[in-house]
Protein backbone atom coordinates (compact mmCIF):
# COMPACT_ATOMS: atom_id res chain seq x y z
CA UNK A 1 0.00 0.00 0.00
CA UNK A 2 1.01 3.38 -0.95
CA UNK A 3 0.63 6.78 1.07
CA UNK A 4 1.91 10.47 0.84
CA UNK A 5 4.49 11.13 3.39
CA UNK A 6 3.24 12.01 6.72
CA UNK A 7 -0.23 10.82 6.75
CA UNK A 8 0.09 6.92 6.97
CA UNK A 9 -2.62 6.22 9.46
CA UNK A 10 -2.42 9.80 10.43
CA UNK A 11 0.71 9.69 11.85
CA UNK A 12 3.18 9.34 8.82
CA UNK A 13 6.77 7.71 9.53
CA UNK A 14 5.85 7.46 13.26
CA UNK A 15 8.84 5.91 15.75
CA UNK A 16 7.34 7.26 19.10
CA UNK A 17 4.83 4.00 18.82
CA UNK A 18 5.94 0.32 18.99
CA UNK A 19 3.26 -0.76 17.25
CA UNK A 20 3.64 1.04 14.45
CA UNK A 21 5.23 -0.41 11.27
CA UNK A 22 9.15 -1.38 11.36
CA UNK A 23 9.95 0.36 8.08
CA UNK A 24 9.21 2.24 5.12
CA UNK A 25 10.13 2.43 1.42
CA UNK A 26 10.56 6.08 -0.37
CA UNK A 27 9.17 5.84 -3.70
CA UNK A 28 10.26 7.18 -6.59
CA UNK A 29 6.80 9.35 -6.83
CA UNK A 30 6.95 10.78 -3.52
CA UNK A 31 5.05 8.05 -1.65
CA UNK A 32 5.99 6.03 1.23
CA UNK A 33 4.93 2.14 1.66
CA UNK A 34 5.05 0.89 5.41
CA UNK A 35 5.96 -2.54 6.44
CA UNK A 36 6.16 -4.86 9.46
CA UNK A 37 8.88 -7.33 9.89
CA UNK A 38 6.27 -9.72 11.07
CA UNK A 39 2.75 -10.16 9.93
CA UNK A 40 0.14 -7.98 11.32
CA UNK A 41 -2.93 -9.79 13.12
CA UNK A 42 -4.10 -6.96 14.16
CA UNK A 43 -7.47 -6.04 12.29
CA UNK A 44 -7.26 -2.60 13.13
CA UNK A 45 -3.71 -2.39 11.53
CA UNK A 46 -4.72 -4.03 8.79
CA UNK A 47 -3.46 -0.94 6.32
CA UNK A 48 -0.41 -1.66 6.94
CA UNK A 49 2.19 -4.32 4.98
CA UNK A 50 3.01 -7.68 6.58
CA UNK A 51 6.47 -7.86 5.49
CA UNK A 52 9.51 -5.94 3.34
CA UNK A 53 8.34 -6.75 -0.04
CA UNK A 54 11.91 -6.05 -0.93
CA UNK A 55 13.68 -7.74 1.58
CA UNK A 56 17.78 -6.67 2.39
CA UNK A 57 20.14 -8.24 0.63
CA UNK A 58 17.83 -9.59 -1.89
CA UNK A 59 18.24 -8.83 -5.88
CA UNK A 60 14.61 -6.92 -5.93
CA UNK A 61 15.89 -4.59 -3.47
CA UNK A 62 18.90 -3.77 -4.81
CA UNK A 63 16.89 -3.73 -8.38
CA UNK A 64 14.63 -0.57 -6.02
CA UNK A 65 17.78 1.25 -5.43
CA UNK A 66 19.90 1.05 -7.88
CA UNK A 67 17.33 1.10 -11.00
CA UNK A 68 13.90 2.96 -9.30
CA UNK A 69 16.29 5.25 -7.23
CA UNK A 70 14.02 4.38 -4.12
CA UNK A 71 15.23 4.68 -0.35
CA UNK A 72 14.41 2.39 2.44
CA UNK A 73 14.32 3.93 5.93
CA UNK A 74 14.12 1.11 8.80
CA UNK A 75 14.04 0.76 12.75
CA UNK A 76 16.75 -0.36 14.68
CA UNK A 77 16.80 -1.36 18.57
CA UNK A 78 19.17 2.00 19.39
CA UNK A 79 17.11 4.03 15.95
CA UNK A 80 17.30 4.36 12.58
CA UNK A 81 18.75 2.95 9.31
CA UNK A 82 18.63 4.27 5.83
CA UNK A 83 19.73 2.77 2.78
CA UNK A 84 20.05 4.18 -0.60
CA UNK A 85 22.31 4.14 -3.70
CA UNK A 86 23.43 7.70 -3.85
CA UNK A 87 23.95 7.96 -7.71
CA UNK A 88 20.69 6.18 -8.76
CA UNK A 89 18.65 7.76 -6.04
CA UNK A 90 15.33 9.55 -7.23
CA UNK A 91 15.10 13.33 -6.23
CA UNK A 92 11.38 12.84 -4.95
CA UNK A 93 12.58 9.45 -2.94
CA UNK A 94 15.79 11.95 -1.39
CA UNK A 95 13.20 14.54 -0.95
CA UNK A 96 10.83 12.44 1.34
CA UNK A 97 14.10 11.44 3.41
CA UNK A 98 14.80 15.02 3.70
CA UNK A 99 11.73 16.30 4.93
CA UNK A 100 11.73 13.67 7.35
CA UNK A 101 15.34 14.33 8.59
CA UNK A 102 14.22 18.24 8.78
CA UNK A 103 11.62 17.14 11.41
CA UNK A 104 14.40 16.31 13.94
CA UNK A 105 13.15 13.30 15.40
CA UNK A 106 15.06 12.34 18.61
CA UNK A 107 16.80 9.01 18.35
CA UNK A 108 20.08 8.01 20.13
CA UNK A 109 20.99 6.45 15.78
CA UNK A 110 20.94 6.99 12.60
CA UNK A 111 22.94 4.68 10.53
CA UNK A 112 23.24 5.54 7.17
CA UNK A 113 24.21 2.89 4.41
CA UNK A 114 24.64 3.80 1.44
CA UNK A 115 26.02 2.89 -2.27
CA UNK A 116 28.84 4.19 -4.37
CA UNK A 117 30.86 1.70 -6.14
CA UNK A 118 30.15 -0.57 -2.66
CA UNK A 119 28.32 -0.09 0.56
CA UNK A 120 29.68 2.47 3.23
CA UNK A 121 28.26 2.42 6.29
CA UNK A 122 28.35 6.04 8.93
CA UNK A 123 26.73 6.51 12.13
CA UNK A 124 25.37 9.99 13.56
CA UNK A 125 24.02 10.82 16.85
CA UNK A 126 21.10 13.24 15.73
CA UNK A 127 19.37 14.43 13.01
CA UNK A 128 21.21 17.74 12.33
CA UNK A 129 24.11 15.99 11.24
CA UNK A 130 22.99 12.96 9.23
CA UNK A 131 20.69 15.37 7.03
CA UNK A 132 24.13 17.52 6.77
CA UNK A 133 25.39 14.33 4.96
CA UNK A 134 22.75 13.33 3.23
CA UNK A 135 23.56 17.32 1.53
CA UNK A 136 26.79 16.34 0.83
CA UNK A 137 26.03 13.18 -0.83
CA UNK A 138 23.25 14.12 -2.97
CA UNK A 139 25.73 15.76 -4.54
CA UNK A 140 26.83 12.96 -6.59
CA UNK A 141 23.31 11.66 -7.86
CA UNK A 142 24.43 10.74 -10.94
CA UNK A 143 28.18 10.64 -10.80
CA UNK A 144 31.14 7.45 -11.37
CA UNK A 145 33.02 6.34 -8.25
CA UNK A 146 36.53 7.18 -9.04
CA UNK A 147 39.87 7.06 -6.58
CA UNK A 148 39.01 3.93 -4.83
CA UNK A 149 42.12 3.74 -2.88
CA UNK A 150 43.88 6.44 -0.10
CA UNK A 151 46.39 5.96 2.48
CA UNK A 152 47.83 8.69 4.53
CA UNK A 153 50.98 8.99 7.10
CA UNK A 154 49.68 10.09 10.36
CA UNK A 155 53.38 10.02 12.13
CA UNK A 156 53.69 8.41 15.12
CA UNK A 157 54.15 11.40 16.98
CA UNK A 158 50.57 11.91 16.38
CA UNK A 159 49.39 9.28 18.29
CA UNK A 160 48.35 10.74 20.94
CA UNK A 161 44.52 11.45 18.27
CA UNK A 162 44.73 7.19 17.91
CA UNK A 163 42.09 5.63 18.89
CA UNK A 164 42.90 4.27 23.06
CA UNK A 165 43.53 0.70 21.54
CA UNK A 166 46.28 1.78 19.09
CA UNK A 167 48.00 3.84 21.62
CA UNK A 168 48.06 0.77 24.06
CA UNK A 169 49.42 -1.40 21.65
CA UNK A 170 52.56 1.23 21.09
CA UNK A 171 52.95 1.78 24.70
CA UNK A 172 52.92 -2.61 24.92
CA UNK A 173 55.62 -2.48 21.63
CA UNK A 174 57.56 -0.04 23.18
CA UNK A 175 58.14 -1.64 26.32
CA UNK A 176 58.37 -5.04 25.00
CA UNK A 177 60.70 -4.77 21.95
CA UNK A 178 63.66 -7.71 21.98
CA UNK A 179 64.77 -9.21 19.63
CA UNK A 180 63.50 -12.33 20.31
CA UNK A 181 59.47 -12.01 20.27
CA UNK A 182 58.72 -14.48 22.59
CA UNK A 183 58.00 -11.58 24.73
CA UNK A 184 55.85 -9.90 22.33
CA UNK A 185 53.18 -12.09 22.59
CA UNK A 186 52.97 -12.03 26.43
CA UNK A 187 52.29 -7.94 26.46
CA UNK A 188 50.04 -8.06 23.67
CA UNK A 189 47.48 -10.69 25.06
CA UNK A 190 44.74 -7.75 25.46
CA UNK A 191 44.80 -6.42 22.21
CA UNK A 192 45.97 -9.82 20.09
CA UNK A 193 42.54 -10.35 18.87
CA UNK A 194 42.30 -6.92 17.14
CA UNK A 195 45.22 -7.69 15.24
CA UNK A 196 46.71 -9.68 12.66
CA UNK A 197 50.19 -10.91 12.21
CA UNK A 198 52.03 -11.29 8.74
CA UNK A 199 55.78 -12.02 8.56
CA UNK A 200 58.36 -12.49 5.74
CA UNK A 201 58.69 -17.10 6.44
CA UNK A 202 61.99 -17.22 5.11
CA UNK A 203 60.74 -15.58 1.01
CA UNK A 204 62.25 -11.91 1.60
CA UNK A 205 59.89 -9.01 -0.23
CA UNK A 206 56.90 -11.27 0.43
CA UNK A 207 54.57 -11.68 3.76
CA UNK A 208 52.13 -14.26 4.67
CA UNK A 209 49.49 -14.37 7.72
CA UNK A 210 50.95 -15.31 10.65
CA UNK A 211 47.73 -14.73 13.14
CA UNK A 212 44.27 -13.09 12.75
CA UNK A 213 42.85 -12.00 15.59
CA UNK A 214 39.04 -13.12 16.54
CA UNK A 215 38.03 -9.12 16.46
CA UNK A 216 40.49 -8.32 13.78
CA UNK A 217 38.92 -5.55 11.52
CA UNK A 218 38.82 -7.86 8.54
CA UNK A 219 37.61 -10.76 10.01
CA UNK A 220 33.86 -8.97 10.78
CA UNK A 221 33.99 -8.76 6.35
CA UNK A 222 35.34 -11.80 5.64
CA UNK A 223 34.79 -14.15 8.86
CA UNK A 224 35.96 -16.08 11.20
CA UNK A 225 36.15 -19.16 8.87
CA UNK A 226 38.23 -17.56 6.48
CA UNK A 227 40.45 -15.78 9.36
CA UNK A 228 41.33 -20.16 10.30
CA UNK A 229 41.97 -20.92 6.41
CA UNK A 230 44.23 -17.96 5.58
CA UNK A 231 46.91 -18.50 7.97
CA UNK A 232 49.95 -19.77 5.81
CA UNK A 233 48.86 -17.56 2.82
CA UNK A 234 50.91 -15.29 0.91
CA UNK A 235 49.18 -11.80 1.90
CA UNK A 236 48.73 -10.67 -2.26
CA UNK A 237 46.52 -13.76 -1.96
CA UNK A 238 44.64 -13.71 0.92
CA UNK A 239 41.17 -12.44 0.40
CA UNK A 240 41.80 -11.72 -3.63
CA UNK A 241 42.01 -7.62 -3.81
CA UNK A 242 45.20 -7.51 -4.76
CA UNK A 243 45.08 -3.91 -6.09
CA UNK A 244 44.11 -2.76 -1.87
CA UNK A 245 46.37 -5.48 -0.49
CA UNK A 246 49.54 -4.03 -2.92
CA UNK A 247 48.66 -0.48 -2.06
CA UNK A 248 47.77 -1.06 1.94
CA UNK A 249 50.97 -3.04 2.57
CA UNK A 250 53.64 -0.35 1.76
CA UNK A 251 54.09 0.57 5.39
CA UNK A 252 54.00 -3.02 6.20
CA UNK A 253 57.71 -3.29 4.00
CA UNK A 254 58.94 0.20 5.17
CA UNK A 255 58.66 -0.88 8.75
CA UNK A 256 60.10 -4.38 8.41
CA UNK A 257 63.10 -2.32 6.36
CA UNK A 258 63.23 0.50 9.56
CA UNK A 259 62.47 -1.32 12.52
CA UNK A 260 60.30 2.14 13.10
CA UNK A 261 56.53 1.61 13.53
CA UNK A 262 53.84 3.34 11.50
CA UNK A 263 50.46 4.83 12.10
CA UNK A 264 48.29 6.06 9.95
CA UNK A 265 44.65 6.21 8.04
CA UNK A 266 42.94 3.90 5.13
CA UNK A 267 40.08 4.89 3.22
CA UNK A 268 39.10 2.05 0.31
CA UNK A 269 37.10 0.53 -1.49
CA UNK A 270 37.96 -3.03 -0.15
CA UNK A 271 36.76 -6.10 -2.98
CA UNK A 272 37.23 -9.30 -1.59
CA UNK A 273 36.86 -13.04 -1.79
CA UNK A 274 33.28 -12.75 -3.44
CA UNK A 275 31.67 -10.10 -0.92
CA UNK A 276 30.12 -7.30 -2.16
CA UNK A 277 32.53 -4.22 -2.62
CA UNK A 278 32.36 -2.32 0.53
CA UNK A 279 34.01 1.03 1.79
CA UNK A 280 36.34 0.84 4.76
CA UNK A 281 37.77 3.40 6.50
CA UNK A 282 40.17 2.65 9.67
CA UNK A 283 42.72 4.47 11.82
CA UNK A 284 45.87 1.68 11.87
CA UNK A 285 49.09 0.36 13.84
CA UNK A 286 51.84 -1.06 12.57
CA UNK A 287 54.38 -2.28 14.19
CA UNK A 288 57.47 -4.51 13.25
CA UNK A 289 59.27 -7.56 15.48
CA UNK A 290 61.16 -10.40 15.04
CA UNK A 291 59.08 -13.59 15.75
CA UNK A 292 60.69 -16.77 18.05
CA UNK A 293 62.84 -17.84 14.79
CA UNK A 294 63.88 -14.79 14.07
CA UNK A 295 61.62 -14.13 11.07
CA UNK A 296 61.05 -10.37 10.81
CA UNK A 297 57.25 -10.38 11.20
CA UNK A 298 54.63 -7.06 11.47
CA UNK A 299 51.54 -6.78 14.24
CA UNK A 300 48.63 -4.75 12.28
CA UNK A 301 46.34 -2.86 15.20
CA UNK A 302 43.10 -1.74 13.32
CA UNK A 303 40.27 0.35 14.26
CA UNK A 304 37.11 1.74 12.29
CA UNK A 305 36.98 5.30 11.90
CA UNK A 306 33.99 6.91 9.49
CA UNK A 307 36.03 10.63 10.38
CA UNK A 308 39.58 9.78 9.10
CA UNK A 309 41.30 12.17 7.72
CA UNK A 310 40.86 11.16 4.13
CA UNK A 311 37.76 13.24 2.45
CA UNK A 312 34.63 11.25 1.66
CA UNK A 313 32.21 12.44 -0.74
CA UNK A 314 32.91 15.64 1.13
CA UNK A 315 31.28 17.85 -1.51
CA UNK A 316 32.25 18.45 -5.25
CA UNK A 317 34.08 21.60 -4.38
CA UNK A 318 36.31 19.75 -2.19
CA UNK A 319 39.37 17.69 -2.60
CA UNK A 320 37.66 14.49 -1.83
CA UNK A 321 37.47 10.70 -3.15
CA UNK A 322 35.21 11.19 -6.13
Amino acid sequence: MLYKPWVANGRGLDFADPMTNSGWWLYDDGSLRCYRFFANDDSERAQFAPGDPFPPGSSAAAAMMCHYGMVRLERMRRGVRIEWDVCAVDPSALSILKAWLKIRIKVPEIRLRFYYGGWATETYGDSEAALRRVDQLSDYRGSTPSGLIACKDQGIENLDGAKRLLRTAYQRWNESRTDALELFDSPFREIAPYTLSLSEDNAPGNLFYRKVGSHAYIVSYLGREWARDVVGTLSTRGHGDVEFENVVAEPYFDALRTGRPHYGHVRALFDGCGHDPAWVSYQRLVLPYHTPRGQRAVAIAVIPDQDVAIPFLSGKTRNAIN
